[in-house]
């Protein structure tokens, strides 16, 4: 009997920043006959009203925006690697979106690019913190950027 592996969650900003780790996730989940979960953070909580409005006005707009990027990245960067999950959009940073997602889930691992903003007292609700890191309890690979590698 094959052995069944957690899933691999990845997060993405939607950008190209971030399709290094899209990518690098795909390949691991098919090695590992995996499936792959990808993430995007809204970062609509702790805005102020000024900043949420334009983007709650016209939420269901937004919702498919993104949902149809990131569905364009998994068709450009993991072509034929086996499952993938519906991608969830949530209206957290990423930081606290990929954190709970992998309390969900329990992944393998979680993937993701390189840059993000570190706050080493975890009081940026979007950045990265030692502990947001503890919570985590999976391993957390960094990608870099597409360019700086020239193996895939």
């Amino acid at each position: 009997m094959k052995r069944r592996y957690g899933p691999v969650l990845t997060v993405s900003d939607l950008t190209q920043r971030s399709d290094m780790a899209v990518h690098r996730a795909g390949r691991l989940a098919a090695r590992f006959g995996s499936e792959l979960h990808v993430i995007h953070g809204l970062g609509l909580t702790g805005r102020s009203m000024r900043e949420t409005v334009p983007v709650l006005q016209d939420m269901v707009a937004t919702m498919r925006w993104a949902d149809n990027a990131i569905r364009g990245q998994l068709r450009r960067l993991v072509p034929n690697y086996g499952e993938i999950a519906a991608p969830v959009i949530d209206f957290d940073g990423n930081a606290i979106a990929m954190l709970r997602r992998a309390q969900q889930i329990k992944p393998l691992a979680v993937i993701t690019p390189a840059g993000w903003t570190w706050d080493p007292h975890g009081r940026q609700q979007a950045a990265l913190s030692p502990e947001l890191l503890l919570k985590l309890e999976a391993p957390l690979v960094v990608t870099g950027s597409r360019g700086a590698s020239k193996h895939e």
